[in-house]
């Protein structure tokens, strides 16, 4: 079973005249991905007592999860983004300003954790906020405490969220080292380690036992695991509508292939049928608008596969 929390956060579309709304937050996302592809899965976030709070929870009532618990904070608004799309590949303009999102409490995420949770899962906009760091720090020693259980994070970097330079590395690097399971872009693992050279970010900045999943667009990702690195190509070059939710596509298929196995327990050719089954989830994403309306079904992957 898998356990997530963090972001809520509907993304805005402006499509002519209309406005449209889609639910998104990269570990909602991500997590509902991998209930949609048949785990079991939950999930834990906060909203504001505001219309596009009430969008938020209608749309997590629609995924088939194990358990969620949304706290509704009347005195807090929920985080909305201004989606600008061009040439299929999108940027993003946050709306924060007494965001509920960050405000999240371990006492209530406790509502989603059960015994049979093998993977907890984090996001990582609530990280420069008291309420985010305490989330955080409790969280990792829960995860700590039990054994058999891994952390898994995205680093998910975002300008004017998150700090730069220096600020952005002593934010990021001990939870980097905590998880378990971490996801980053090229752009994040430079920053990360200042190497332009993926394989020497990845060995620079792994640890032992720990997976990193480096995503690389249309050129597929790479693993890396106790020093070996796999690369592992997209199956077909698609010409993107719109790349919002492809790497949370991506990390939805590892969750769900994790959730039940450690990494060190598989193969190379299994590492390898993970990733590739991944790179589709995250190809297919950007093949329509929005993160969860355009997420590929199990059937829709092994027919861009075959």
């Amino acid at each position: 079973m898998i356990a997530g929390a963090g972001e809520l956060i509907v993304d805005c579309f402006q499509e002519g005249r209309e406005l449209r709304r889609e639910a998104g937050g990269a570990p909602f996302n991500a997590l509902s991905g991998a209930a949609l592809l048949g785990s079991e899965a939950s999930f834990y976030g906060a909203v504001g007592g505001d219309v596009n709070g009430r969008f938020m929870r209608e749309s997590i009532a629609r995924i088939p999860f194990r358990r969620t618990f949304v706290d509704v904070l009347p005195d807090r608004l929920t985080t909305y983004t201004e989606v600008l799309v061009k040439e299929g590949e999108r940027s993003f303009l946050f709306h924060n300003e007494r965001g509920a999102d960050h405000v999240l409490s371990f006492d209530h995420f406790r509502n989603v954790l059960e015994e049979g949770t093998r993977l907890v899962h984090l996001g990582s906009l609530f990280l420069p906020f008291p309420e985010g760091k305490r989330f955080l720090e409790e969280t990792v020693r829960y995860v700590r405490a039990r054994e058999g259980v891994l952390l898994s994070f995205d680093v998910n970097y975002r300008p004017g969220i998150h700090p730069e330079g220096e600020g952005m590395r002593e934010m990021f690097l001990p939870i980097c080292h905590e998880a378990d399971l971490l996801k980053l872009t090229e752009e994040e693992l430079f920053l990360l380690t200042g190497e332009k050279d993926f394989e020497k970010g990845l060995r620079a900045l792994a640890r032992p036992g720990q997976l990193l999943a480096l995503t690389l667009g249309k050129d597929g990702s790479m693993a890396c695991l106790d020093g070996k690195i796999l690369k592992i190509p997209s199956p077909k070059a698609l010409v993107p509508v719109d790349t919002t939710g492809a790497g949370d596509a991506f990390m939805a298929y590892l969750l769900h292939a994790f959730g039940e196995r450690n990494p060190e327990e598989l193969g190379e050719g299994e590492m390898r049928d993970v990733f590739l089954r991944a790179n589709a989830c995250g190809a297919l994403a950007t093949q329509a608008r929005g993160a969860l309306s355009s997420f590929p079904r199990k059937e829709e992957i092994e027919e861009f596969l075959s």
